[in-house]
C-alpha cells in the first residue's frame, strides 16, 4: 500500500476538543467522499503524554492507496481540488504546520 502521512496541527483558536470533534464527523466523511480509490483512511488524534505534556502537533492523518498512479490521480481529481473540500481544511487546519511525506506501507504485526 502506498500511503500519504500527514502530521497536522489546528487552527489557531480552536480547542483541541473542537479540532477533533470538526475532524471526526464533519471533514472525515467529506474527504473520504473526496478521493478515489481510497483503501485506507486512518486518524489519529494526539492525546497528552503520560506525564502530561501536551503534544507539538494535533494528529497524523493516513491515506492508503494501491499504487502511486492511484494517489496521484486521487489528489488531482476535481472533488478533491473543490474549493468545498479546501475549505473544510482551512476550517480546522493550521495549513502552514503540516508535515507530509508518502510512503510504502510494509505490515510486520
Amino acid at each position: 500500500m502506498i500511503k500519504t502521512i500527514a502530521v497536522v496541527r489546528r487552527k489557531p483558536g480552536i480547542t483541541r476538543e473542537e479540532f477533533a470533534r470538526y475532524w471526526i464527523e464533519v471533514h472525515a466523511p467529506f474527504v473520504k467522499e473526496c478521493l478515489p480509490g481510497l483503501h485506507k483512511y486512518v486518524l489519529n488524534v494526539a492525546i497528552p503524554s503520560p506525564d502530561g505534556k501536551e503534544p507539538d502537533y494535533d494528529g497524523v492523518v493516513e491515506l492508503g492507496f494501491d499504487s502511486q498512479e492511484a494517489l496521484t490521480a486521487a489528489m488531482s481529481s476535481p472533488k478533491w481540488l473543490s474549493a468545498e473540500r479546501q475549505a473544510s481544511s482551512e476550517a480546522f487546519l493550521d495549513l502552514s504546520n503540516i508535515f507530509s511525506l508518502q510512503t510504502e506501507e510494509h505490515v510486520i504485526v
